[in-house]
C-alpha cells in the first residue's frame, strides 16, 4: 500500500503474526519493475499460510485499492448488487418497525415505528391503511329540561337535580368508525455517505467505505397522512305522555331577550326559574296557557385531519462495528439476538397539519295550547303531531392550521415484533366560525329590542395547541407487509365548542355574538391497520 493509504495501527501486521517475506514488492511512488519473487518453498519446509485478519489482504496479495482485500482481476460482484463483503445482506435500508428483522431476505432495518424498507437502490415508497374506532370526551354539563308534578313544598319551586330529564351528558359522544391513509417516500433515494479520505463513516478504510456507500440509508423522507371520523349524531328527548295531568315539562334554558310570534321565546319553552303555580298561567287570559308536549336535544361531531411531514431518519440507531464483523452479519442474516447495538431507535419529524372540528348542538321544544279545560289545541298554522316546534341551533367549525414537531420511538422486542411510541406537538392558528339561530315554523325568532332576526354569525382567530401520541405494537408478516395495533390520543386546546357558546340569556346581541374559544377536548381510540413498503 502507498503511504497515503497506510493501514491503521489496529490492523497493521506484526512480526509475530505475519511472515516478513513471501510478498511481491510494490513501489511507494513511481511504478518500477518488480523484483523476482523468491522461489516457492518446497513441501518439506512445511510453510504455514499467513493468517488473514478481517479487512486484511487475501490470496497472498495486498488490496492495492481493490475493495476489502479482493485481488485485482478476481473481483466477483455479489448477487445482491452490493460490493464484496459489504456486510449489508439486503441493505441497511429505510427503517421499518423493528431493529432486527431476523430474516435474511428482509435485511436489517433501523426501527422507525411506522414504515418499511426495501432493497438497496432507488427511492423507497411506504404506506398504510388503517381502521379507526375513536371517541371524544364529553362537553360541559348543561341542564335543559325538568319534569315533575306539584311539588310537596308548593310554589314557587326551584327544580332540583333529581327532576332533571334532559342534560348534555344524555347526548354524550359515542365511539364511531373512521379511516386513515398514509403514504410517502424517501427523499433522493439511496446516496453516498459522507466519507472523507481517511475512511471515516460506515466503512473505516476508504476502500471499504467506497464499496458500501451506495448501500448507506437515506437520511430524509416525506409523508402525507389523512384521517376522518364519521359523524356522531346523538339524540335524546323527554315526552309528556299524559299532557293533561299535573306531571309537566319545563325548559331550563333562558331565552330572555328573544320573541317568537310576538311572545317571549321562554313561553314556548316554558322556561320558569323559579317555577310558578300553573293555575295562574300567562299570557292569554284565565286558564289559557302553552303546554310543553316534548323537548329534545341533539349533538353532532366530526373531525378531519390532513398532514404533510418531513422525516429525519433515525438519529438514534443500532450501531455495528466499523468493519462489518461477524456479530453484525449475524443480525443481518437471521440472528435474532439484539447483538448489533441497541434495539432502540428514534426518528424525528416536522411538518404542517390542518385539523377541522365540527361541533353542532340543537335544543328543540314541541308545544300546544291548553284552554284551561284540558283540551290541547295546536295552532292551526303549525300542525305537527299535535303541536308546534321551535328550535335553537348552534353550529361551530374550528379550522386549525399550523406546524408540528415530533419524534417516533421504536423498540425491537423480537425478530418480528416491535413496540413503539410516536408523539408530536404543534402551535396552530384556529379560525372559528359560529352560527346560532332560533326559529320555528313561522320563521325566525327576533331580538326583542331591534326586531331583527335572531340569527348570529360570527368568527374569530385564536391560538390553539394540539398534542398527539400513538403507542402500540407491530408484527412483520413478510419483508414488505406488517400489521399494526395502537392506541391514539389527540389533545386539543383553544377550540370553540357548541355548548360553550350558549349565553346566560339573549338580552345583549353583541355579547351573544362573542365566541368562547377556551374549550378543549380529547379524541382517542384504537387504530388497526396494515403497512407496506415497496
Amino acid at each position: 500500500p502507498s503511504a497515503a493509504y497506510a493501514p491503521s495501527a489496529a490492523y497493521a501486521p506484526s512480526a509475530a503474526q505475519y511472515p516478513t517475506s513471501g510478498y511481491p514488492a510494490y513501489p511507494h511512488v513511481a511504478y518500477q519493475p518488480a523484483e523476482a519473487a523468491p522461489a516457492a518453498p518446497t513441501p518439506s519446509e512445511e510453510t504455514m499460510p499467513a493468517p488473514v485478519q478481517d479487512g486484511a489482504p487475501t490470496n497472498g496479495a495486498p488490496a492495492n485499492g481493490a475493495p476489502n482485500g479482493v485481488v485485482p482481476g478476481s473481483e466477483v460482484a455479489p448477487a445482491n448488487g452490493y460490493g464484496a463483503n459489504c456486510n449489508y445482506s439486503n441493505g441497511a435500508t429505510y427503517p421499518a418497525s423493528s431493529a432486527y428483522t431476523g430474516d435474511a431476505a428482509c435485511g436489517s432495518d433501523y426501527g422507525l415505528s411506522s414504515y418499511f424498507d426495501n432493497s438497496c437502490g432507488g427511492t423507497q415508497w411506504f404506506g398504510g391503511v388503517y381502521w379507526l374506532f375513536m371517541n371524544r370526551d364529553n362537553p360541559d354539563f348543561r341542564r335543559f329540561a325538568a319534569q315533575f308534578e306539584t311539588p310537596a313544598g308548593g310554589y314557587p319551586y326551584y327544580p332540583t337535580s333529581d327532576v332533571t330529564m334532559l342534560s348534555s351528558p344524555d347526548v354524550d359522544h359515542d365511539y364511531r368508525s373512521g379511516a386513515e391513509v398514509r403514504f410517502g417516500s424517501t427523499l433522493g433515494g439511496w446516496h453516498r455517505d459522507d466519507c472523507d479520505d481517511h475512511g471515516y463513516g460506515y466503512g473505516g478504510y476508504s476502500n471499504h467505505c467506497d464499496n458500501c456507500e451506495p448501500c448507506s440509508p437515506p437520511r430524509f423522507a416525506w409523508e402525507v397522512g389523512y384521517w376522518i371520523l364519521d359523524d356522531d349524531e346523538n339524540i335524546e328527548e323527554v315526552v309528556d305522555s299524559i299532557p293533561t295531568d299535573t306531571y309537566r315539562i319545563y325548559g331550563m334554558k333562558n331565552f330572555a331577550g328573544l320573541q317568537y310570534n310576538g311572545e317571549p321565546v321562554n313561553l314556548w319553552y316554558d322556561y320558569q326559574v323559579p317555577v310558578q303555580d300553573p293555575a295562574n298561567p300567562p299570557p292569554w287570559g284565565s286558564g289559557t296557557e302553552v303546554r310543553v308536549l316534548a323537548q329534545r336535544i341533539r349533538s353532532n361531531f366530526q373531525a378531519q385531519n390532513l398532514e404533510l411531514n418531513f422525516l429525519r431518519l433515525p438519529l438514534i440507531v443500532a450501531e455495528c462495528d466499523s468493519y462489518g464483523g461477524g456479530h453484525c452479519d449475524g443480525c443481518e442474516t437471521g440472528d435474532c439476538e439484539p447483538s448489533c447495538g441497541s434495539p432502540f431507535s428514534v426518528t424525528t419529524l416536522c411538518g404542517f397539519r390542518y385539523l377541522r372540528i365540527d361541533d353542532d348542538f340543537e335544543y328543540a321544544t314541541m308545544w300546544a295550547v291548553d284552554d284551561g279545560t284540558g283540551t290541547l289545541t295546536p295552532p292551526a298554522y303549525t300542525p305537527w303531531d299535535g303541536g308546534g316546534e321551535l328550535y335553537y341551533d348552534i353550529e361551530v367549525d374550528n379550522h386549525l392550521a399550523g406546524f408540528q414537531l415530533g419524534a417516533n420511538m421504536n423498540y425491537c422486542v423480537s425478530c418480528k415484533c416491535d413496540v413503539f411510541w410516536n408523539s408530536n406537538f404543534g402551535l396552530y392558528n384556529n379560525h372559528i366560525e359560529s352560527n346560532q339561530r332560533v326559529y320555528g315554523d313561522l320563521g325566525p325568532a327576533t331580538w326583542a329590542g331591534s326586531g331583527e332576526d335572531a340569527t348570529i354569525d360570527s368568527d374569530k382567530d385564536d391560538v390553539a395547541f394540539v398534542g398527539e401520541f400513538l403507542v402500540g405494537g407491530s408484527y412483520q408478516f413478510t419483508c414488505n407487509w406488517r400489521g399494526v395495533l395502537a392506541y391514539r390520543a389527540v389533545a386539543i386546546s383553544g377550540v370553540g365548542l357548541s355548548v360553550d357558546q350558549m349565553p346566560e340569556d339573549f338580552s345583549n346581541e353583541a355579547e351573544v355574538a362573542l365566541i368562547d374559544s377556551d374549550g378543549s377536548l380529547i379524541i382517542h381510540g384504537v387504530q388497526v391497520g396494515a403497512e407496506c413498503r415497496y
